[in-house]
């Protein structure tokens, strides 16, 4: 096929175009691509600033002013929930002169069930003054047992139990704590009414807002998951068996924090907290914080033990005093190897406290108080200074825990818009307050401001109690606070 002459001419010019060397690309210099532009220096000097300025100002237009303000930490005005000092609940309140937010009781088989089937609570609350306690806002450690070392010969199961069981019930012992009745553990009975009578429990008290933790008792003298001096048939079951045991616990109150007295398998399998038994006694409790650090094994159960060092942050830690230790003492010329005891083991609450010493060492009291538990405040609290109603507002929290423990439940978390000190809006907000563990946390939170309001009010944080949504934690940190409602800052509401 022949292209026309014109045609050829054309692909022959395209050819030698193409077979001609390029020329390499001389790159412009930024003078000279200003100036391709139609801009010089001078002109590219004065239209950058202004360009700037324009970007500020429309950001200024945007942007609404914000409230900014910083808190400083300090010692709360009043005694924290879930926390502290946990005095036995037997004695009359008018009696405990300590400052404390809960109380502690032990519960044995033999007076809550004293007929098969039949419980009585009454019998126990009665004799622990539980209804007063509630009454003035205490919560109650709870640990219930099967066998306490007492100064005679006696058994904490009940009778109809013991005869159920027969021959296997068990033995009775005296060792170095004193005289009692051991129950065979590996008894399939013992273990099925177990079950039952830790569900009544759990129906009973389990989301009882006057129950505030659990101690895995039921094996062992005291229900401390130890034995001494019985015969091997009568001991504690074995390191399989511990499992199926501490399941009757999480059945029976899984909406309540469970504490377990060292590191066995149920303890890691369900996240549970830890208590120190021994408190005071330096060698005993010094190997109790070794074991949760770097594991050990349990020669009375034939148990490994696991270590758990990131327990003492994640979950509830309980001590009880060693009831051989002298507390006069301890108060006093042993105050720092107790204050170091506390503070080792993260202590949420401790139990057992003498209150004649307590009374005698005041000073000693508060200290130990203040190391326990947690301490929750506000550094910074940031948020627009007006929003339309109808609108959400956003809300930014530098929240601080110097405490040595995260809170144990999961209690309401409310913001609220006061007027003249006096509650016109709240909204509980999404915030899981266990989740502020010791350190620093930025938290971002939400309040939908409803229509209808207009001027000027206060906003404000709060911890409700579950049961009233009643502001019940007391946040330590200064500024003004309205019926524990912490003050955060003045929010303009326009229509």
């Amino acid at each position: 096929m022949r292209f026309p002459k014109r045609s050829r001419l054309r692909l022959k010019a395209l050819k030698a175009r193409a077979r001609r060397p390029r020329r390499p690309h001389k790159a412009r210099q930024p003078g000279q691509r200003m100036r391709a532009f139609g801009i010089n220096r001078k002109r590219y000097l004065i239209m950058v600033p202004l360009l700037l300025l324009c970007i500020a100002a429309v950001g200024l237009l945007k942007a609404p002013d914000m409230v900014v303000n910083r808190f400083r930490a300090q010692e709360p005005s009043q005694v924290n929930p879930l926390m502290g000092w946990a005095p036995n609940a037997s004695t009359p309140p008018e009696e405990v002169t300590i400052p404390h937010s809960l109380v502690y009781a032990t519960l044995t088989w033999r007076e809550l069930e004293p007929e098969e089937g039949v419980y009585d609570f009454a019998a126990f609350e009665e004799k622990n003054h539980l209804e007063a306690w509630w009454a003035l806002g205490k919560q109650l450690v709870l640990r219930f047992v099967m066998d306490v070392p007492g100064s005679s010969p006696h058994m904490d199961i009940p009778d109809w139990l013991y005869e159920a069981m027969g021959q296997d019930a068990g033995s009775a012992y005296e060792n170095s704590l004193g005289q009692g009745f051991s129950p065979n553990y590996n008894s399939r009975l013992l273990q099925s009414r177990h079950e039952a009578v830790l569900s009544a429990l759990g129906q009973r008290y389990d989301q009882h807002t006057g129950v505030a933790f659990i101690e895995m008792g039921s094996l062992g003298h005291n229900g401390s998951w130890q034995v001494e001096g019985v015969e091997d048939e009568w001991a504690m079951p074995p390191a399989e068996e511990l499992l199926s045991w501490a399941w009757h616990y999480q059945a029976a109150f899984p909406n309540t924090p469970i504490l377990m007295s060292a590191p066995y398998q149920p303890a890691r399998v369900m996240g549970l907290g830890l208590y120190n038994e021994h408190l005071g006694d330096e060698e005993k409790s010094w190997a109790w914080l070794d074991t949760i650090e770097y594991g050990g094994y349990d020669g009375t159960v034939g148990a490994e033990l696991r270590p758990m060092p990131a327990t003492l942050s994640n979950a509830p830690s309980g001590a009880r005093i060693d009831g051989a230790v002298d507390q006069n003492e301890l108060f006093s010329v042993r105050l720092r190897a107790l204050i170091k005891q506390l503070t080792m083991g993260r202590t949420t609450y401790l139990s057992g406290v003498d209150l004649e010493a307590a009374r005698q060492n005041p000073a000693a009291i508060s200290l130990a108080r203040s190391v326990m538990g947690y301490q929750l405040w506000v550094r910074e609290a940031r948020f627009p200074s007006r929003i339309r109603a109808g609108y959400r507002l956003k809300v930014q929290l530098d929240m601080r825990n110097d405490g040595v423990q995260a809170f144990s439940q999961s209690w309401p978390v409310e913001l609220a818009l006061l007027k003249d000190d006096e509650l016109v809006y709240r909204e509980i907000t999404t915030l899981d307050i266990r989740q502020i563990t010791p350190g620093a946390h930025r938290v971002d939170l939400t309040l939908d401001v409803p229509r209808g309001l207009e001027g000027g009010y206060q906003l404000t944080l709060a911890i409700l109690r579950p049961d009233t949504l009643s502001p019940a934690v007391a946040l330590c940190m200064n500024g003004q606070q309205t019926g524990l409602r912490q003050f955060l800052g003045e929010l303009r509401i326009t229509p």
